[in-house]
């Protein structure tokens, strides 16, 4: 295993930041599916205070991207600080989910978790490209992504472990605190600076300026369209698919059977992520995105007709296996193609603000995506249908944005 990590020929930081990301992806699984049975169950808060609360982190979060892209490329911060002060603030706010016992302490830690993530991935997306050549870039991204998504799939069930033994849902959010601070300590002892500082000072970056010109740049702007389309694609793993599949005939009652089919699901992105990477490396990052919309495409026609192809309980299953397949392979090619290709369109003093908006657009999908799918797949199976046919004519779209967006790039070149 170490052999093969040492012939992917990264930088010794690309791997310790990865190792630290892996720590804290424990930690993060440890809470992902129990936080919400946890603040309305146990910590006794109405459930429509917990999605306002959630809504409220996701407001933060979008703050803490700008914030994120601005502190990241001015010299004053940069890649490093960035990471630090998002460490901390995750850490507290998961510490203030540990103490929850009334909702304000609910609302503050969604505040500090909503703004630590969203300084984290400007900063962290930049340091990695930072340390990585353009030919090795996309599997630098692919380490990272399997990093988290290991460390996810291994926290996930721990956790079931832990609620399933001893209902310690406290214990939970302070190992979850605790990732963070680990992740801190691999930042601080084993990474340095990567931003340019003799750039940073004679571009004079500002907090604003970087995103005048990211604002302008007509190739961003195309592509944080697409993005909101592919970042809600990715969605719907956490959100509609698993209450879909829930429902479909014969499924009804077999909790068990739906965490399984998202457990493999984890555990299929991660394995698939860094060979999908390698092998996608060379070619253009608009081309493996729009690889990535056929595939996704496919799996959500497949899963609009999921309803009508299973005739027994075996079958679903083996069909909801196959579209989460066909899901985790798209999801594993478009997030080290996404971030390589904007570090592409970026200029070198405004990376960290142009990974933002790459960033921004996950926090914008998020907080209307999920919730038009759950309000849809709610109504019953016509609107369900129409709802994953939609996403896929959606993807037809993207594609020939991608073609255009690749002849920008191309125009501008020559």
């Amino acid at each position: 295993m170490l052999g093969y990590f040492r012939s992917l020929e990264l930088d010794r930081q690309v791997l310790i930041l990865a190792l630290g990301r892996f720590v804290s992806g424990i930690g993060s699984g440890l809470t992902m599916f129990y936080a919400p049975i946890f603040f309305v169950n146990v910590a006794g808060i109405p459930a429509a205070n917990v999605g306002f609360g959630l809504g409220m982190g996701g407001l933060a979060g979008i703050v803490g991207r700008i914030a994120g892209g601005s502190l990241s490329d001015h010299a004053k911060c940069g890649r490093k600080g960035a990471l630090m002060l998002a460490c901390l603030t995750l850490s507290l706010g998961a510490f203030c989910f540990a103490a929850t016992d009334s909702f304000i302490v609910f609302l503050v830690g969604n505040i500090l978790s909503g703004l630590g993530i969203g300084l984290y991935w400007p900063a962290a997306e930049s340091m990695v490209s930072d340390l990585t050549g353009e030919h090795k870039m996309n599997e630098a991204f692919g380490l990272s992504r399997m990093a988290d998504y290991a460390g996810l799939g291994i926290g996930v069930v721990a956790g079931g472990l832990v609620i399933g033994a001893h209902a310690a849902y406290r214990l939970l959010f302070l190992f979850d605190a605790v990732s963070f601070l680990a992740l801190l300590a691999f930042i601080i002892w084993g990474t340095r600076e990567t931003l340019d500082m003799t750039a940073a000072h004679s571009h004079r970056a500002g907090l604003v300026s970087n995103w005048l010109t990211a604002l302008k740049d007509k190739k961003l702007a195309l592509y944080a369209v697409l993005n909101l389309f592919f970042t809600n694609n990715v969605l719907q793993m956490s959100s509609t698919l698993p209450l879909y599949t829930s429902r479909l005939p014969y499924m009804a009652g077999t909790a068990s059977s739906v965490a399984v089919i998202f457990s493999f699901y984890i555990i299929l992105v991660s394995l698939l992520i860094l060979p999908i990477s390698r092998k996608a490396a060379r070619s253009a990052k608009t081309r493996a995105l729009m690889l990535a919309c056929l595939a996704w495409l496919a799996g959500q026609v497949l899963t609009a007709f999921l309803p009508s192809l299973g005739a027994s309980q075996a079958l679903v299953i083996a069909l909801s296996i196959l579209s989460v397949s066909i899901f985790a392979f798209a999801n594993a090619l478009y997030g080290p193609a996404a971030s390589s290709l904007v570090v592409e369109l970026a200029p070198p003093t405004a990376r960290a603000t142009y990974l933002s908006v790459n960033s921004l657009c996950w926090g914008l999908a998020g907080t209307v995506g999920p919730a038009v799918g759950l309000a849809l797949i709610d109504k019953g199976a016509t609107p369900a249908l129409y709802y994953w046919l939609g996403l896929g004519l959606f993807n037809v779209f993207c594609i020939a944005g991608l073609y255009w967006l690749e002849k920008l790039k191309s125009s501008v070149n020559q």
